[in-house]
């Protein structure tokens, strides 16, 4: 049995830690904060992923209940919309009728061998706990890899099975409807850039679902790292396809987040940034904040190593990029203004 140890779904319950909202002081001890708001922010973030995977809030609003008696945490949280607004709720299972029409390529002769496919905001829990940590235009990836059955398979990264079975699954296949099911905005990446023959196999033959788990951030707040052979999420699996299999091709613009035309304010928004920011100000008077990352830097910090889907379209700009849906808020036009340094 897999230990969890990252903020992702329902597997496990984090331990709750002690609420405590007041102010505390320096001791003349140590000079370690008495709190660590890492681990009371992943366990947070460890509940709202709960509340995700499971479709249920119960758990969750316990949690907030206890840690914060004010409702300032609840507000935050039921301001992210990431959470059900009910009690109870359920996933369906995905078949090819429930690919919106009009949104999507219908015609999959526009699809190729090692496409890489990004999907905007939809029915999927990959798109749901990636906005844990950032506001996105492109919440779900994956690379096209099989182009021979009745409809595309497309390597990706996945919370669960099709048919919703299983959590934390890992890399796996996934059908052209489970991956686009949903989604308000589909982009079409077609890299001018050669992969091994049988890339798929290769790659799918030294990581699986068997040996793999879905993840992208432990509950301590280190982002997973895009070498850790075990933890995997749908935008690292494209990037490793093709630095693994296109002599270490770097498909990432990693300036995405912090280039001169980057709307930083927006990504404050980001659930990881306003919990962390409660904690830091509401738990930590000035003397401990010496002692811990500010909040900027924080999100920062984890924005750097995870390879966002918005970050592999950004390096590839307006080239060989083809896009359909719809062009709104969060979407391809609101890429545009996230900055395409």
């Amino acid at each position: 049995m897999k230990k969890l140890t990252v903020v992702v779904v329902a597997a496990i319950a984090g331990l709750l830690l002690s609420g405590c909202t007041q102010v505390l002081g320096p001791s003349k001890s140590s000079d370690v904060p008495p709190v660590n708001i890492d681990e009371k922010t992943g366990t947070l973030l460890q509940k709202v992923s709960d509340a995700v995977a499971s479709g249920s809030r119960s758990e969750l609003d316990t949690y907030l209940a206890a840690e914060d008696s004010t409702g300032a945490l609840r507000e935050i949280v039921d301001s992210s919309r990431i959470v059900p607004t009910a009690t109870t709720a359920s996933r369906s299972v995905v078949s090819s009728s429930q690919v919106t029409s009009g949104t999507l390529p219908e015609d999959w002769s526009e699809l190729s061998d090692g496409d890489i496919l990004l999907l905007g905001p939809g029915d999927n829990p990959q798109a749901e706990l990636l906005s844990l940590v950032l506001k996105y235009a492109y919440g779900h990836s994956g690379v096209v890899a099989d182009l021979q059955g009745a409809e595309p398979m497309v390597l990706s990264a996945t919370v669960t099975n099709e048919d919703g079975s299983g959590l934390l699954v890992g890399v796996r296949y996934q059908s052209y409807a489970e991956l686009a099911a949903g989604a308000l905005s589909f982009a079409r990446i077609r890299p001018d850039i050669e992969l091994e023959s049988s890339w798929s196999s290769l790659f799918y033959g030294r990581y699986n679902e068997g040996d793999t788990i879905y993840a992208f951030l432990k509950l301590n707040l280190d982002p997973i790292s895009r070498w850790d052979p075990i933890s995997w999420y749908c935008s690292k699996v494209a990037w490793r396809v093709y630095h693994d299999y296109a002599e270490g091709a770097n498909v990432e613009n990693a300036g995405f987040y912090f280039g001169p035309r980057t709307t930083w304010h927006l990504q404050r928004s980001s659930l990881l940034y306003q919990v962390y920011s409660y904690y830091y100000y509401k738990i930590l008077n000035s003397f401990w904040r010496k002692f811990v990352l500010a909040p900027d830097a924080k999100l920062q910090y984890v924005l750097g190593e995870l390879i966002t889907p918005d970050e592999i379209r950004a390096w590839f700009g307006a080239t060989n990029v083809r896009t359909w849906g719809a062009a709104a808020g969060e979407t391809e036009a609101g890429w545009a203004s996230l900055g395409d340094t």
